[in-house]
């Protein structure tokens, strides 16, 4: 990744959203994200992450989960509600497209064990569906 992205110019990035795979990807978000910049996490990593190269950027890590709100029963509760409403509008207007990319059928044990070789490979783009 960090070739590509200096191939395009750019020595660091002010943003980086890490989707999967956070600790292997942490060698390149260290050398890729700029001074003060933010990080977004939305995969549980499994083991402890190494942030110190973080700290002489001054950069945040913010771990982000859909359920906090829910779970944690804050404050800003309501706001899910609002959030996944103006999503579902989004979707039903077509604003949003569904990120589902494969529907494996129904499931059944072959399925399931398909879909686990497919998000495996780690080459997966979109959601696999069982149905």
């Amino acid at each position: 990744m960090v070739p590509q992205v200096h191939e395009l110019g750019f020595k660091f990035v002010d943003y980086i959203l890490i989707l999967n795979a956070v600790v292997e990807h942490m060698p390149a978000v260290n050398e890729l994200i700029a001074p003060q910049g933010s990080i977004a996490n939305i995969v549980e990593p499994g083991q402890a992450i190494n942030l110190d190269q973080l700290a002489h950027k001054s950069a945040r890590f913010n771990f982000e989960w859909m359920f906090t709100k829910v779970v944690s029963n804050t404050s800003d509760l309501q706001s899910q509600h609002d959030i996944l409403n103006k999503v579902s509008e989004w979707l039903d207007n077509g604003v949003l497209k569904s990120t589902m990319t494969q529907n494996l059928g129904p499931i059944t044990a072959e399925n399931v064990k398909k879909a686990h070789e497919l998000i495996e490979e780690n080459h997966t783009i979109g959601k696999i569906i069982l149905s």
